[in-house]
């Protein structure tokens, strides 16, 4: 499971964005949905955005030997009960003569909570309350 970020979307396909580490680097890999890849194609990896914040044009194709490694963020609280963030790191997947496979799967059973962070243009951040969800 990744955190996965719509980028691009329009009546023709969508572009979404997967945090990651490629060969060591901070990028995204790009998953492009579209008519003849409704569930998903992951068709390389960018730097994600400009340096004025637009979606960066085009992308990198995958290399055999790739490293790439997702990046999930994480919200903690510490003894003090203040909120942390961080990132936590997935397995690493090597690729080969093929580029990595995106496929939807179902989630474990368990308790999940789930909540957004809200940013503003100033620079502050809201979280919205957490909601609980359980799958069985």
């Amino acid at each position: 499971m990744v955190p996965m970020y719509d980028q691009i979307v329009s009546d023709d396909y969508t572009r979404a964005l997967v945090p990651a580490l490629v060969n060591g680097t901070e990028q995204y890999l790009v998953v492009v949905f579209n008519a003849a890849n409704p569930d998903g194609l992951v068709s390389g990896y960018t730097e994600g955005y400009d340096e004025n914040e637009n979606p960066a044009r085009g992308y990198i194709q995958w290399e055999p030997g790739d490293e790439v490694c997702p990046v999930y963020g994480l919200l903690y609280w510490n003894e003090r009960g203040e909120a942390q963030t961080g990132s936590h790191y997935g397995e690493t997947i090597i690729v080969g003569t093929q580029p990595p496979a995106f496929c939807r799967e179902t989630v474990e059973a368990g308790d999940y909570y789930y909540a957004f962070c809200l940013n503003d243009v100033y620079g502050g951040s809201q979280f919205t309350d957490f909601i609980g969800l359980s799958f069985e």
